[in-house]
């Protein structure tokens, strides 16, 4: 994860064209924070627009795809949480988190028919 948060802040710095992260990397500055909220921002976008537009008759087959979209959704809230502090430890959902996530989600999948994905609503 921390490979990936990195590559992210990389890239998202390099197109909004800042030159602190090569003198302040691994420091959680004002412009560290923009950055991560930025980029959560597009996360969370993502995963509605997954839950939108995923067909109602897929529900069943998706169901690993939907705890996965809940477990990085959680992930994600977290980061928030945090400050968007990725750098001072890592961000994980233990895994008796995850397995409630697991079994909320399919418990949903299995028991439902509403459209909108539990794990998407915060």
């Amino acid at each position: 994860m921390a490979n990936l948060m990195e590559q992210t802040l990389e890239r998202v710095v390099n197109r909004l064209g800042s030159t602190y992260y090569g003198k302040y990397r691994g420091i959680v500055t004002d412009r560290v924070r923009e950055l991560l909220a930025f980029e959560c921002t597009r996360a969370r976008e993502f995963y509605r627009r997954a839950v939108d537009v995923r067909p109602e008759s897929d529900r069943r087959r998706l169901v690993a795809a939907e705890i996965m979209r809940a477990v990085y959704f959680e992930t994600l809230k977290r980061i928030e949480r945090r400050g968007y502090d990725v750098f001072g430890g890592r961000v994980r959902v233990p895994k008796p988190r995850q397995a409630a996530i697991a079994l909320k989600e399919w418990l949903w999948v299995t028991t439902t028919s509403s459209s909108s994905a539990p794990g998407s609503r915060d």
